[in-house]
């Protein structure tokens, strides 16, 4: 085997690999290095005899219960340290790049695992913004292409760094319709989670003056068509969310609020 191919197991702390020799078992081991021909090295409280068989085994992340992977090696080692401390060392039995392979597949489950919770460490909802625009009895709204599927939605989106609301709701309602947007004043504010991806947003919505329609201006990519649509006609289309229908009814019913409810600082 040559160098390039020589893949060794490096410890990984959330992994929880168990040793196995006959009837002692070892958890939460404490790796010294890598064996060089393809193997691991742990520390024990008693000696492992050289050339005993061993099982390596780890569960896979996503069910710790069961699913274990194992990998057979036999002892290579057992070194002397002090008082009920030895070096062990174990070579993988099978062959070493697929051992080694397997071991790095797993490290790369676990190391995705590990983000995930990193990354829910550091839960954030996502703050949005949209526009009630009504005219006439009825409501101006986009077809949008949400992951190959068209949903209807008010002119909404994100609220950008350094951007205030109400600017962040008139710049969404160009960029999606066209339509220049003047907030006056706002309906409510909604919290809704996702439960097909678990993603909580914050939607802030307005209601206000449109005007200045500039039908030269190019619309963001995601949006299929504009269209104006009566309550009725919108409760029997596919929607974004159910805070689309929730805005509108609420509109309807004479819900607002003023826009100094909103205080920056």
């Amino acid at each position: 085997m040559t160098m390039e191919h020589r893949r060794y197991l490096r410890h990984s702390a959330a992994i929880p690999i168990t040793v196995s020799l006959i009837d002692e078992s070892l958890t939460n081991l404490q790796f010294l290095s890598n064996v060089s021909s393809g193997g691991l090295a742990f520390k024990s409280e008693s000696p492992w005899e050289d050339g005993k068989t061993v099982t390596i085994s780890f569960p896979l992340p996503y069910d710790f219960s069961s699913d274990l992977l194992k990998i057979y090696g036999k002892v290579v080692w057992c070194r002397y340290v002090d008082e009920d401390q030895y070096d062990i060392g174990v070579e993988f039995l099978q062959s070493t790049e697929t051992a080694v392979d397997t071991v790095f597949l797993v490290e790369k489950l676990y190391a995705q695992l590990e983000q995930q919770q990193e990354e829910q460490a550091f839960w954030l909802p996502h703050v949005t913004v949209a526009a009630v625009i009504e005219s006439e009895g009825r409501f101006l709204l986009v077809e949008e292409d949400v992951k190959g599927i068209a949903v209807f939605n008010q002119p909404a989106g994100h609220l950008d760094k350094s951007e205030s609301l109400l600017d962040a709701v008139a710049r969404e309602t160009l960029e999606e319709t066209a339509w220049h947007f003047t907030p006056t004043e706002i309906i409510g504010i909604y919290q809704y989670t996702n439960p097909v991806n678990d993603t909580t947003y914050v939607r802030i919505v307005f209601c206000g003056q449109h005007h200045n329609y500039s039908p030269d201006l190019p619309l963001d990519k995601e949006i299929i068509r504009t269209v104006w649509m009566s309550r009725e006609e919108l409760q029997e289309q596919p929607l974004r969310s159910p805070m689309v229908l929730r805005a509108v009814d609420d509109y309807l019913n004479g819900v607002r609020y003023p826009l100094s409810l909103i205080t920056i600082l």
